[in-house]
């Protein structure tokens, strides 16, 4: 279960190839705790081949969900039955509540986390919009009351919205820069352990690390950023070489 994990370090699979794949958990799968196969590239992916990327993720322990959009996907389309089977059948053992594009209120997205746990599965949920606009128009106290509600609701983790690029969304400026004030606002209110901040840029990793420390759980990292990623929670690098962990 992704509670008992010390620390988080989420990999965002773009669809890299199985030898890809296989050469970087060969060099890196200790580091990697969970794989988002990001938006809805398992739906694209030829099933066989997303059937043995998830196999050897979970072969070495890692959790595997698809990005939220596939979801959110389903909900448009009122098809939360077969994207179960989908789910199961391709061999997901997490999925993400998301609703970063649908328009989903707050007790039905509970709901879903709900139903989702009684099925059997890891359940993350996401906080916060893909586009711009309505995103900077959550205020902390919504975001907040979002995280508390969807972790009563059994979302092991809550995941801070950031996109791939991590620039004008979330908690970062329009350059990737961290708005330092919202975040501190937001832990005020929260227990980090609980969150998995979207951070897919080295000047915010370094950031959490020197905020929060090295177990910050952090996530949408690129497969050839993962290494890069340990040697700043360890200290061996430059930017973090007076910390260690």
């Amino acid at each position: 279960m992704l509670k008992s994990k010390k620390r988080v370090t989420m990999l965002l699979d773009k669809g890299i190839g199985l030898r890809s794949q296989r050469d970087l958990l060969d060099t890196a799968a200790p580091y990697i705790t969970q794989v988002k196969i990001g938006w809805g590239i398992g739906n694209v992916l030829p099933e066989e081949i997303l059937k043995e990327k998830i196999a050897l993720y979970r072969e070495v322990g890692i959790i595997v969900s698809p990005g939220g959009t596939a979801l959110e996907k389903a909900i448009l389309e009122d098809k939360i039955d077969q994207f179960s089977l989908w789910l199961r059948e391709s061999g997901f053992d997490a999925v993400e509540v998301s609703n970063g594009v649908v328009k989903l209120d707050e007790d039905e997205k509970c709901d879903l986390i709900r139903d989702f746990n009684k099925k059997g599965f890891i359940v993350l949920s996401e906080v916060g919009s893909k586009d711009p606009l309505r995103d900077h128009s959550i205020s902390i106290k919504d975001r907040v009351e979002a995280t508390r509600a969807e972790l009563d609701a059994g979302s092991q983790k809550v995941i801070v919205e950031a996109r791939e690029g991590g620039k004008g969304i979330g908690f970062f400026d329009k350059s990737g820069s961290v708005i330092s004030h919202k975040i501190s606002e937001f832990l005020e209110c929260v227990d980090w352990r609980d969150i998995i901040f979207e951070a897919p840029l080295k000047n915010q990793q370094v950031f959490f690390i020197k905020k929060i420390g090295v177990d910050v759980n952090l996530g949408n990292i690129a497969h050839d950023e993962i290494l890069s990623l340990e040697t700043l929670r360890r200290g061996l690098r430059g930017d973090t070489l007076k910390i260690s962990g």
